[in-house]
Formats: structure tokens, sequence, C-alpha cells
């Protein structure tokens, strides 16, 4: 076992010694990789997550006939939440929808008169669902006083959350796959500046295994390597370019820290587990056609 443990090792330290400048520029070079790629995975992220907020704001507000009891609204919106356009709802009593008014215009109103209705605010699942919606409601005419729909909201909204998704498309397809290409690229390019070195070896006699074996361990020591130095460096710039963001515009949520955090150690487990295994079964397509 240390007989092949020091061959092991003196063979490592010959590759690397004979082709260490190449090895550097490719580690350096996939740092680099996997920081764009991590960054391009923050911008979908981001991406995804504002969509679903947005998605939270596809709202109608339905105002209800006379003084409804408790039971009765509650009744009803069970009925409303069996609907499969509707994502949930809000009830809002006539007594708290005069006191937000009262607040905005910055008056207050005699007691005992109030013109406004109970109302409930429903969030539905897309603008594609508002006629579907309009005709259950309107089904409920002996409860429902008034629907109350801002269609050129709802219309913005949808171009808006439609211009996101496009978006997210289009720079996975132009940006993210590119990346992931090229991290490719580095591989086997790698890989065929040694297939006459290690064609050469197995042509002597060597066995084949044990020729392969310091070649796997240095391409999956570079690649999980640049992989976990890069995510860092990544996440780093990231904490301070959010830090700053949010200063400069509050309106907009970016992905917490956390959740980047998530993400970067899913794409570490997919390049451990992915490339390790494509690297060995390059070399062996190389070895067995040598």
């Amino acid at each position: 076992m240390f007989k092949w443990l020091k061959s092991f090792l003196n063979e490592l330290d010959e590759i690397i010694d004979r082709d260490f400048k190449c090895y550097r520029m490719n580690f350096f070079t996939l740092i680099s990789a996997f920081i764009v790629l991590n960054a391009v995975g923050g911008v979908i992220l981001n991406l995804h997550q504002n969509t679903e907020n947005l998605k939270d704001n596809y709202k109608v507000r339905v105002y209800l006939k006379g003084n409804p009891d408790e039971k009765s609204i509650n009744e009803f919106e069970g009925k409303l939440l069996e609907l499969p356009e509707v994502r949930h709802m809000k009830y809002e009593s006539k007594e708290v929808e005069l006191r937000e008014l009262e607040d905005d215009l910055g008056i207050r109103l005699p007691k005992g008169n109030n013109p406004l209705s109970d109302s409930i605010s429903i969030t539905f699942d897309g603008y594609d669902k508002l006629e579907l919606l309009r005709q259950n409601l309107d089904k409920e005419d002996n409860f429902i006083k008034e629907v109350y729909v801002d269609n050129e909201q709802l219309q913005n909204l949808n171009k808006r959350i439609a211009k996101n998704q496009t978006f997210i498309r289009y720079f996975f397809l132009g940006a993210f796959l590119p990346v992931v290409l090229i991290i490719f690229n580095l591989l086997h390019t790698n890989i065929v500046k040694h297939s006459r070195d290690i064609s050469s070896k197995i042509y002597m006699g060597d066995n084949k295994k044990n020729v392969l074996k310091p070649y796997y361990f240095i391409s999956d020591a570079i690649f999980t390597g640049a992989a976990f130095t890069g995510t860092l460096i990544f996440l780093n710039f990231y904490e301070v370019f959010r830090k700053e963001f949010i200063n400069y515009d509050r309106d907009y949520i970016l992905s917490s820290t956390e959740q980047m955090l998530v993400l970067a150690l899913v794409t570490i487990l997919v390049i451990i587990c992915v490339f390790p295994f494509v690297s060995r079964k390059i070399y062996r397509v190389k070895g067995d056609n040598q």
C-alpha cells in the first residue's frame, strides 16, 4: 500500500512540476468563471424572486352588500378559497377603511357617518385568470355589491412580469450556459494536452487505472478548489453590493446573502458531483482510443 502511495505521489509531483504554469492558469481562469457563474445565478435568482413578489399584486377588491356578520363573511371566504384561481385574500371592515381614508385625507369624519362598505382584497393567479374570476364572482351577486378591477394596472403588471420571465430565459441561454461551456472546454483542453503522455504510458505497459489516477486527482482538485474559491469571492462582493444597493433603493428587495449561499452551495455540489465524473469519462475515452 505504501509503495503504491509513494509511486502515486511521485507521479503527481512530476505531473505538477512539468505543467505547473498550465495548471495555475487553468485554476485562476476557473475561479473567474465560477465568479461569473455565481453572478449570473444571482441575477436570475433575484429576477425570479422579484417576479414572484410582483405576482402578489394581481388583485381585485370586492365590496360587500349591507352589514354581513362574521359567520357569513367566513362562509363567503371559504367559497372563494375553493376557487382554483384564488391564491389568498384579506378582509377589511368598513371601519378600518374609514380610518385609513381619514389618515390619507388628514381629516376626521363625524361618528356614525360611514358611507363605505366592508371589502375583501382577492389575490389571484394571473391576468389570464381575471375573466374566470369575474365569472365566479358574478355568481355571488346576492352578497357582492361591486367588484373593483384596475384593469390598466393589471395589464402593466402583466407586461412587467412577462418581461422579467423573458429576460430570465435569455439571460440563462446567453450567459449561464456559455460560462458552463467555457468550464467544460477548459476541462477538455486540459485532458487533450495530457492525452499523449497517458497513451504513451499505457502503450509501455503501465496499468491504465494507475496511470489515470494522478490526472483524476489533479483535475478534481483544480475544479473543486476553483469552485469554492470563486464562490467565496463572489459572496463577499455580493454582501458589499447588497448593503450599498439597499441604501440606494429600499423599494427593490435583493435576495439575502443566505439565499445566495444556498444557491452557491448547490452550484458547488453540482460541480463536485458532475465534473469529476465527466473528467473520468473523458480520460477513459482518451486512454481507450490511444
